[in-house]
C-alpha cells in the first residue's frame, strides 16, 4: 500500500486498522514526515513501514525495497537508490543537505546549478550504521537568530503537531535570541481563562519536552 503520513497517523488510533496493516507486505508512505512515535507504534504492532522518499524533479531517492531495512525505532532510516549520484553538503547540527547530480542512470528534470539539483532537504546519517539516512526537514525551514545560531523548525514542529490536543503549531524567532511557539488547540479544547491556558499548556507539555530533547540548546522552548 502507498499512502501519506496523515492516514498512517489516523490508522494508528484504530486497533482494527493496525491489525489489518500488519497483514500487508508493506505500508509505503511519502509526501511528508511520519511522527516518530506513531511509526514506532505501528512497527511494534507488526506493520512494515517503508519511507518512499522521492522528488518530482529527480524521481525516487531512497530504495523502494531496502536490501537490509532497519527495524524497531530505526524504521525512518533508509538507503539511497544505487543509481543515484549525490553530494551531501554539511549543514547545521550534524545534518546534511542533499544535492543530486544529473547522470545517464538517474537524471534530474530541474537544475539549480550546472549539472545538479539542490533538493533543500536536510538529512541526518545513522550514528553507527554507514549508508543509512533519515530526513529531518528542509533547509528553507530554518530561521536565523540574532546570535547567529540557526533553528531547523520542521522536526520540532512535527513532534508538537503530533499531540492530540494540537491543531497546528508554528515556531518563530528570526532575529531574536530565543525561539517562540504559537499553538492552535483542537476545537474540543476551550481556552477562556488563565486557568484554561495553564491546563492546555500542561496537556501539550510532554510533547514539547520531547521536542526539546531533540532540539539543540538554542532552539528549546521554555514553559513561560
Amino acid at each position: 500500500m502507498l499512502t501519506v503520513p496523515s492516514f498512517c497517523v489516523e490508522w494508528a488510533e484504530d486497533p482494527e486498522a493496525v491489525r489489518f496493516l500488519a497483514t500487508m507486505k508493506g505500508v509505503l508512505y511519502g509526501g511528508g514526515p511520519l511522527p516518530q512515535e506513531k511509526g514506532d507504534y505501528l512497527v511494534a504492532s507488526g506493520v512494515n513501514i517503508v519511507n518512499t522518499f522521492g522528488l518530482t524533479e529527480a524521481g525516487l531517492i531512497f530504495k523502494l525495497v531496502p536490501k537490509n531495512p532497519l527495524t524497531g525505532t530505526e524504521w525512518s532510516y533508509s538507503t539511497f537508490s544505487s543509481d543515484l549520484s549525490y553530494i551531501m553538503v554539511p549543514d547545521v547540527n550534524g545534518s546534511y543537505k542533499l544535492v543530486i547530480r544529473d547522470t545517464d542512470k538517474h537524471g534530474t528534470s530541474v537544475f539549480t546549478e550546472p549539472g545538479a539539483f539542490d533538493t533543500n532537504d536536510l538529512l541526518e546519517p545513522h550514528p553507527t550504521k554507514p549508508g543509512y539516512w533519515k530526513i529531518i526537514g528542509r533547509a528553507d525551514d530554518q530561521i536565523m537568530m540574532s546570535n547567529g545560531e540557526k533553528t531547523n523548525l520542521g522536526p520540532i514542529e512535527n513532534i508538537i503537531n503530533s499531540n492530540i490536543y494540537v491543531r497546528a503549531a508554528v515556531m518563530f524567532g528570526r532575529a531574536r535570541t530565543q525561539v517562540g511557539l504559537i499553538v492552535e488547540p483542537v476545537e474540543t479544547v476551550s481556552i477562556k481563562t488563565e486557568e484554561d491556558l495553564a491546563n492546555f499548556r500542561n496537556l501539550i507539555w510532554p510533547d514539547i519536552e520531547k521536542a526539546n530533547a531533540f532540539a539543540p540548546q538554542h532552539s528549546r522552548i521554555f514553559k513561560e
